[in-house]
C-alpha cells in the first residue's frame, strides 16, 4: 500500500508539468486537471484504506509474513524490540510544534467549507461548481487542490518518500525543460504546430509561455537547493549527481528566458535573494523563531528595494521612495538588534546589490559587470561562514548560472552593437529583444501596457457590491460570469477589442477575494502562512544539515509563485507544484525525521496523538471497518467516474473542433455532420459546461449560412436556437448567449412567411438584445444590436438613445454613426445626418492616406495597424480588408491567421469575391500542409 501511495505522489509531482496529449488544445489543459483529480482521489482513498486496515490488523504486513515463515519453520516469532523506544519523560522536552497539525486541519476544513458556501450562495452555483471553460477553477477543482495539500501532508511519512518526491519534482522540471529546448531548436516533438515562429513555441508542456516561465522559475530554486545539498556528499560517485543537478538547474533557468515573463522574473529575484541569504549563512542566530522573524522582515525590505532599484519609484513618487529607503534603514537596524554582526549586514547589502544588478543584466553589459563584482564580494565575505571550499565553489557556479541565461542571448547583440562586422551573426533576435525589452520595461507604469489595473479595480468593485460578496464572494471560478457586471469603462479601451472578456483578474489575491470573499481569502492566506512558517521552522531546525538548502529551495519556489501571483494567476502545473512545496514543509514540521535529521522522537509523539481520523474511525468491530472499506471503495469509483465524464466530454469537444477546421478546409458537408455529432455528444455528456453547447449553436449558425434550401436553413437555425436556450438555462445573464440567440431569432423571423409569427420572433429578438445590453452595459456591440432592433421596429427615439450610449463608450465604429445618421434622416433631421456622413468620409480618407504613407515608407507593421484601425471603423470596406490581408501575408509568421480572418470577413459580405476566395484557398493549403496526416482520435 505504501508503494502505491508513494507512486501516486511521485506521479503528481512529475506528471502535472509533463502530462500532455494532442487530444485537447486548450491553454490550461484538461489533462493536467484530470491527473490532479484522479491522483488526489486515489491518494485519499488509499490513505484511509491503509489506516483502517492497520486498525483492523494492527501489525504491519511484513510481521504477518514473518509469522507465516516462522510457523512453517516451527520457530517462535521474536518480540518487537523496545530498547530504543523513548519514554514519556524524554518526549516532554522535545523542540517541536504540536499545534501545527491542529491549525492545519482547522484551516483546511474552514477553507473547504468557505468554498462550499461561496458556491451555494454565490452569483451562480452552476458556474461556481466547475468554473469557466479553459480555467475549470470551480469548487470541484479547488477541493482537489485542498485534497492535494492534505494528502501530501498526511502521507509524506519517511525519508524515502521525501527523496522520491524531490526526485519527481526534479524529473518534471528537467523533462519539461528538455521539451522546451527541443522546440527552441525547431524540433516540435508534440506535432502541435501552434505557431509558425519557432522562437514563439516554447510551451514546455505547460501549454502557455508565460506559465512555463513561472513554473521554471519555481523549480530553479529547488534544483539549486538539491545541488547544494549534494555537495555535502563526499563519496566518489556523488560528483555525477552534483553535475546532473547543476545541469538540470541551468537548463531550467534557461527556460525562464525562453518564455520570458516579467512577473516570474521578479518572483525569481525575490527567491534568489532569500536563498543567497541562507546559502551564505547571513543570519546571526539561525533558530526556528529567528529564521521566521528574519523572513517576515526581509519580504517588505525586498519589496522596498525592488521599488527603488527596479521600478525606480523615485522618478515618480519621491515620498514613497523616501519611505522605502527608511524601511531599508529600519530593516538593517532590526537585523542588528536580532544579533547580526557587521559581516552579515555587509553580506546582505552585497546580496541586495547583486540581485538588483541581475534584474537589469539582460539589457546592459554594465549591469553584468556590476553583478559579477557583487558576486565576487559575496563569495569572499562568506569565506568564514562556509569554510568548505566545495560549498563556496558550488555557490560560485550557481552565481555564474544566474548570469549565463541573460548573457547567452544578449552577448551576440552586444557584440553586434560594438562591431558592425558581427551584425550578421546575431541569431534568434526575437528572444534577445523580448528579454531586453521586458527587462528594460520593468520600471515602467504597468497601466500603459496592460489591462491589469482595470481588472484589479473590477475585483475590488465586485467585492464591495453587497454583504454577500464581501463575506463569501461570488463563488469559485465565476470571474468570467460576473466580470461584465463589475468591469470599468476603461477595460475595453486598454484591452483593444470588445469581444474580450476576462476570466481571471491576473492577481491571485484579488481573484480569491472576489470569488471567495473575505472568509475565503483569510483561510487561504492562513494556509499559505502556515506552510511558509513550517518551511522557516524546518530551516531553523536543520540549519547545520544538508536539508537546509533543500528547504531553502522549497521556500524560494513558493516565493516565486506568491510574487508571480501579484501579476498573474496559477495553473494546474504551477499551483499544484506550489501546494506540494507547502505540504512538504508542513509534513517536515510535523515529522522532522523525514529529513533524516533532527528530533526523530517528535514524529513519534505526534503519531501517538489523537487525530481526527482516530475519532472518526473509532469503530469497535472489525466487521464494521471492513464494511466501511467497501463504502470507501464504492465512493472512490463514483468519484473517478465523475472525473472521467468531463474529460470524455472535453475530448469530444476538441474532436469536434478538429473536424470543424477540416470541414472548413475541405468544404465537406460530411465532416460538418461529424463535427456537429461530436459537439452534441460533448454537450449531452456534460451539460454544465455551456461552452460546448454554445459552440454547437455557433456551428449550426454556420450551417444555416451554407445551406441551399429554405427547410435546411430553418432547421439549422432551430437547432442553434435550442442550443443557445439550453445555455441560458445555466447562465441566464450571460450577454454573449443572449446576443447570439437574438441574432438567431432575427434570422428565423426573416425566414418566417406568417406575419404574426414574424412579429413574435422579432419581439423575442428585441427582448434578448435588450437583456444582453443590460447585462453588459459597457459593451457598445450589444448596445448597437439593441438600438438596431429598435430602429427596425420603428422605435427611433429609443434607438437613438442606444446609439448615443454606444458612441459615448466607443466613437470609433463607423456603423454606429451610419445607423445614427439613418435614424436621424428617418426622423427628418437631415442636417444632422449629413454632418455625420461628412465626418465619416473625412475620417475614412485620412486613415487611408496615413496607411498608404506608412506602406510607401516600408513600415508594414504601422501600415497594418492603421488599416486595422480603419477596418475597425469601417468594417464593410472590402478593398481595405483585402489590402490589410495582403500586408499581413507580407509580414508573415503569426499574421497569416489574421490574413485568413480578413479573407473570411470579405467572403461573408460578398461570397463571390474571387480574389478573397483565391487568397483564402492558398492559406488553407498551407494550413493543411502544416496539419499533415494528423487525424482526430477515435473515441468509440
Amino acid at each position: 500500500m505504501g508503494y502505491l501511495i508513494r507512486s501516486l505522489q511521485c506521479l503528481l509531482a512529475a506528471g502535472l508539468p509533463l502530462v500532455f496529449t494532442l487530444r485537447t488544445h486548450s491553454v490550461f489543459e484538461m489533462n493536467k486537471l484530470t491527473l490532479l483529480r484522479i491522483c488526489t482521489v486515489l491518494l485519499l482513498a488509499l490513505g484511509v484504506v491503509e489506516y483502517l486496515w492497520q486498525r483492523i490488523y494492527p501489525r504491519p504486513i511484513h510481521e504477518y509474513a514473518a509469522t507465516s515463515r516462522h510457523k512453517k519453520n516451527k520457530k517462535p516469532v521474536p518480540p518487537p524490540s523496545t530498547v530504543n523506544a523513548p519514554s514519556s519523560g524524554e518526549l516532554a522536552h522535545l523542540n517541536c510544534s504540536p499545534w501545527i497539525p491542529k491549525i492545519f486541519v482547522g484551516l483546511l476544513m474552514a477553507w473547504c467549507v468557505s468554498l462550499l458556501l461561496s458556491t451555494l450562495f454565490g452569483a451562480n452555483p452552476w458556474v461556481a461548481l466547475i468554473g469557466s471553460y479553459d480555467r475549470w477553477e470551480g469548487l470541484w477543482t479547488q477541493w482537489h487542490y485542498a485534497a492535494l495539500l492534505g494528502a501530501f501532508v498526511w502521507l509524506t511519512r519517511s525519508p524515502a518518500s521525501l527523496r522520491w518526491m524531490l526526485a519527481s519534482l526534479a524529473l518534471g522540471a528537467s523533462g519539461s525543460s528538455l521539451f522546451g529546448l527541443a522546440q527552441y531548436f525547431g524540433y516540435d516533438v508534440s506535432g502541435a504546430h501552434w505557431t509558425l515562429e519557432v522562437t514563439q513555441r516554447i510551451f514546455g508542456l505547460i501549454n502557455n509561455p508565460v506559465h512555463f516561465s513561472a513554473y521554471s522559475a519555481m523549480m530553479f530554486p529547488v534544483l539549486a537547493g538539491l545541488y547544494l545539498a549534494a555537495l555535502y556528499d563526499r563519496r566518489p560517485w556523488a560528483m555525477t549527481w552534483q553535475s546532473l543537478l547543476l545541469a538540470a538547474a541551468t537548463l531550467t533557468y534557461l527556460m525562464v528566458f525562453f518564455s520570458f515573463s516579467r512577473a516570474a522574473w521578479l518572483g525569481l529575484m525575490v527567491s534568489v535573494t532569500y536563498a543567497w541569504i541562507h546559502a551564505t549563512h547571513a543570519i546571526g542566530d539561525p533558530t526556528r523563531q529567528n529564521v521566521w522573524i528574519d523572513f517576515v522582515l526581509t519580504l517588505p525590505a525586498l519589496a522596498a528595494w525592488f521599488l527603488i532599484s527596479v521600478f525606480r519609484i523615485y522618478t515618480s513618487h519621491l515620498s514613497l521612495a523616501v519611505l522605502a529607503a527608511c524601511l531599508l534603514v529600519g530593516y538593517g537596524a532590526a537585523l542588528f538588534f536580532l544579533g547580526n554582526d557587521k559581516r552579515t549586514l555587509l553580506l546582505r547589502l552585497c546580496i541586495f546589490l547583486m540581485v538588483g544588478a541581475l534584474v537589469s543584466v539582460p539589457s546592459s553589459w554594465t549591469y553584468l559587470l556590476a553583478y559579477l563584482a557583487c558576486l565576487a564580494a559575496v563569495i569572499f565575505l562568506s569565506k568564514n561562514s562556509l569554510p568548505q571550499a566545495r560549498l563556496r565553489y558550488g555557490l560560485l557556479a550557481l552565481g555564474l548560472v544566474l548570469a549565463l541565461a541573460p548573457t547567452i542571448f544578449s552577448l551576440p547583440q552586444w557584440l553586434a552593437d560594438l562591431s558592425p562586422l558581427a551584425k550578421g551573426s546575431v541569431r534568434n533576435r526575437s528572444i534577445t529583444s523580448t528579454i531586453q525589452e521586458k527587462s528594460a520595461s520593468l520600471g515602467d507604469d504597468p497601466a500603459k501596457h496592460s489591462s491589469r489595473p482595470s481588472m484589479l479595480r473590477t475585483g475590488i468593485r465586485g467585492w464591495m457590491d453587497g454583504p454577500r460578496n464581501m463575506l463569501i464572494g461570488t463563488g469559485p471560478g465565476t470571474i468570467r460570469y460576473v466580470f461584465p457586471k463589475y468591469k470599468g469603462p476603461e477595460y475595453h479601451q486598454v484591452e483593444g477589442h470588445y469581444e474580450s472578456i476576462a476570466d481571471n483578474l491576473h492577481n491571485e489575491y484579488i481573484n480569491t477575494l472576489l470569488t471567495g470573499g473575505i472568509l475565503g481569502l483569510c483561510f487561504w492566506l492562513g494556509l499559505l502562512g502556515l506552510g511558509l512558517y513550517a518551511l522557516c521552522a524546518g530551516l531553523g531546525q536543520h540549519w547545520q544539515t544538508p536539508a537546509r538548502p533543500v528547504l531553502s529551495g522549497l521556500l524560494g519556489g513558493s516565493l516565486v509563485f506568491l510574487a508571480q501571483s501579484n501579476f498573474n494567476f496559477g495553473t494546474a502545473a504551477t499551483k499544484g507544484t506550489f501546494y506540494i512545496f507547502l505540504a512538504l514543509g508542513i509534513a517536515g514540521a510535523i515529522r522532522p525525521e523525514i529529513w533524516g535529521e533532527g528530533d526523530a522522537e517528535c514524529g513519534t509523539r505526534n503519531a501517538e496523538q489523537k487525530t481526527i481520523l482516530n475519532r472518526l474511525f473509532h469503530i469497535p468491530h472489525s466487521t464494521f471497518r471492513i464494511a466501511l472499506l467497501c463504502v470507501i471503495a464504492i465512493l472512490t469509483l463514483g468519484l473517478l467516474y465523475l472525473i472521467w465524464i468531463p474529460w470524455r466530454a472535453d475530448a469530444y469537444y476538441n474532436r469536434g473542433l478538429d473536424l470543424h477546421a477540416r470541414a472548413n478546409a475541405y468544404g465537406s458537408s460530411d465532416l460538418y455532420q461529424l463535427c456537429l455529432t461530436s459537439l452534441t455528444q460533448a454537450a449531452d455528456l456534460f451539460p454544465l459546461e455551456t461552452e460546448y453547447r454554445f459552440e454547437l449553436g455557433r456551428i449550426y449558425y454556420e450551417v444555416y449560412k451554407k445551406s441551399p434550401t429554405h427547410e435546411l436553413r430553418q432547421g439549422a437555425l432551430t437547432q442553434a436556437r435550442n442550443a443557445y436556450e439550453r445555455c441560458l438555462k445555466y447562465q441566464p445573464q450571460n450577454p454573449w448567449y443572449l446576443t447570439r440567440i437574438s441574432a438567431v431569432m432575427q434570422r428565423l423571423a426573416a425566414l418566417e412567411p406568417d406575419p404574426g409569427a414574424h412579429e413574435d420572433l422579432m419581439i423575442q429578438a428585441e427582448n434578448y438584445s435588450v437583456r444582453s445590453s443590460d447585462a453588459d452595459p459597457l459593451n457598445p456591440l450589444f448596445l448597437v444590436d439593441a438600438g438596431y432592433l429598435k430602429h427596425q421596429r420603428g422605435k427611433l427615439d429609443e434607438a437613438l438613445a442606444y446609439y448615443d450610449r454606444a458612441l459615448a463608450i466607443e466613437p470609433n465604429i463607423k456603423q454606429i454613426w451610419v445607423n445614427k445618421a439613418n435614424a436621424l434622416g428617418t426622423l427628418g433631421r437631415m442636417h444632422e445626418a449629413e454632418a455625420i456622413r461628412k465626418e465619416i468620409n473625412d475620417r475614412t480618407r485620412a486613415l487611408a492616406e496615413k496607411a498608404d504613407s506608412f506602406y510607401q515608407q516600408g513600415n508594414l507593421r504601422m501600415a497594418a495597424m492603421t488599416l486595422a484601425e480603419l477596418v475597425h471603423f469601417a468594417p464593410d470596406m472590402l478593398d481595405i480588408r483585402m489590402s490589410l490581408a495582403a500586408i499581413y501575408i507580407q509580414i508573415g509568421g503569426n499574421n497569416l491567421g489574421d490574413a485568413e480572418l480578413q479573407y473570411q470577413a470579405v467572403l461573408e459580405r460578398n461570397p463571390r469575391h474571387t480574389l478573397a476566395q483565391q487568397g483564402l484557398e492558398r492559406l488553407r493549403r498551407q494550413r493543411l500542409k502544416d496539419l499533415g496526416n494528423y487525424s482526430p482520435p477515435n473515441l468509440n
